[in-house]
């Protein structure tokens, strides 16, 4: 076993070890030093009162490294707590057997983590292959409080910065602090061909990535409160999330960080996971599907920004714009006014782009726009939004079913503008007898009339 935290349970287990460590009902993993260091062993995180030991030698003729036993722990990330923590200087080659138990009769499930031996504080990765890429996300918002944070790799790299400045003011998003992150990581060798942090783009802003090269075994990153020496800090919580860190004590950070699974594939063989490409804007995923739209096959259009209707005196210009992806293919661009292909003339301009500009606008642009996006694979209709030059804009009925409930109709309306609804049971009838009056928000409206014995009823619906 390496670098990294492992389960144990010691429900059942018997005591096998000597009885100069409290280690009892306790269970055994072996360790071979790669290189000659400080290892740092904890059991933080344990649900019982746990007990560590360190011994070299044969089964049967242990020998206990000097100090290499531990009950609660004097120092580490669960400092003064019924966890243990101890470390010691490992010779290279030299096979450790790491004991895990409780004193009397304390068992129950926990966590071992082993990390180091690592070089000073201020080594940097030397660079080149292998390359470890990992994936952390801030869970929260600030709480202006300043931090530390170490990584290091067995044998080879370990840098660290033991203040790293609270970000203002309190509440301030998760994509701040992972900024903050990133810069400081980045500062810490200076060299992105060795170390390098790079912080997810929009919608992913709270997350970043950390790429190490050059170092063989895995890296571990430690954060926790800002003064506390590496030794205090705490492991950053796995993928699975079982494990956050606490927020009071030695490990304190708030808001929590916690590791993100990556994808394992490189669909787009350029070399990195593909979660990182679509994370950092490298690639685009217009499906949501975790794959990069250049890996897959044609895809058509999705909307990412839609038109918005707009109210105009004549002789104003209207604009009317979309923004949308294509998977790769060339977009085209249609756009229709109550559902009639416009083209372009000595006023209007862009009916196949995707800003559309009428200019002078006159009363008879008020209606309905909206715009179809097409490549090579499909295409995607944007919804109709109102536009109104100089006077109301005319409703319209849409949706009319029968429910349950009676029969229902829906109403476009129009911010500012009122309008009655209205019936006849038969077209040859003198008057329209009203329904219902609808106070317009923008937005379709649904009235529901409850059945009648009437066969035929036939429905209008006016702006006042």
């Amino acid at each position: 076993m390496g670098n990294g935290t492992y389960g144990f349970n010691t429900c059942g287990a018997i005591t096998d070890g000597p009885l100069n460590c409290p280690a009892n009902h306790d269970v055994w993993y072996r360790f071979i030093a790669p290189c000659a260091g400080v290892v740092s062993l904890s059991t933080c995180g344990s649900s019982f009162d746990t007990a560590l030991a360190v011994y070299t030698g044969p089964c049967g003729f242990f020998t206990q490294v000097a100090g290499a036993c531990n009950d609660n722990a004097a120092a580490g990330p669960c400092i003064g707590g019924p966890q243990s923590f101890l470390t010691f200087n490992a010779t290279a080659g030299t096979t450790y057997l790491i004991r895990v138990g409780g004193p009397g009769n304390a068992v129950g499930p926990g966590r071992l983590t082993i990390i180091g031996p690592n070089p000073a504080v201020a080594t940097c990765p030397p660079g080149g292959s292998p390359v470890q890429t990992r994936l952390f996300r801030v869970a929260g918002t600030s709480q202006n409080t300043p931090w530390a944070w170490c990584l290091s790799a067995p044998c080879c790299a370990s840098v660290s910065d033991l203040n790293v400045p609270g970000v203002s003011p309190v509440g301030a998003p998760a994509g701040a602090l992972a900024q903050r992150f990133v810069s400081r990581i980045n500062a810490a060798c200076g060299d992105p061909s060795r170390l390098q942090a790079v912080q997810g783009t929009g919608f992913w802003n709270s997350y970043f990535v950390i790429q190490m090269r050059g170092c063989s075994g895995p890296f571990v990153f430690r954060i926790g409160a800002a003064g506390m020496p590496c030794d205090n800090l705490c492991v950053v919580a796995d993928v699975s999330g079982a494990d956050p860190l606490p927020t009071t004590g030695p490990c304190s950070f708030n808001p929590d960080l916690v590791e993100e699974p990556l994808s394992g594939h490189d669909l787009n063989q350029n070399g990195r996971d593909d979660t990182i490409d679509i994370i950092t804007g490298t690639s685009q995923d217009t499906n949501g599907n975790g794959i990069p739209d250049e890996a897959e096959g044609c895809l058509p259009p999705s909307l990412v920004a839609k038109p918005e209707g707009q109210t105009l005196e004549p002789g104003q210009p209207l604009t009317l714009s979309v923004l949308a992806s294509g998977g790769g293919t060339p977009l085209s661009f249609q756009w229709r006014r109550d559902g009639i292909n416009l083209t372009d003339d000595t006023r209007v301009a862009g009916a196949t782009a995707n800003v559309l500009t009428i200019n002078p606008s006159a009363q008879m642009d008020t209606g309905f726009y909206d715009v179809v996006v097409s490549n090579a694979c499909g295409f995607v209709t944007s919804p109709a939004v109102a536009v109104r030059v100089g006077g109301a804009l005319p409703p319209v009925i849409t949706h009319p079913a029968f429910s349950t409930n009676g029969f229902t109709l829906s109403v476009t309306t129009q911010g500012g503008v009122d309008y009655v609804v209205e019936f006849k049971n038969a077209l040859s009838d003198p008057v329209w007898t009203p329904l219902t009056t609808l106070i317009g928000d923008g937005s379709e409206q649904t009235i529901t009339e409850p059945l009648s014995d009437t066969p035929t009823r036939f429905f209008r619906v006016r702006a006042q």
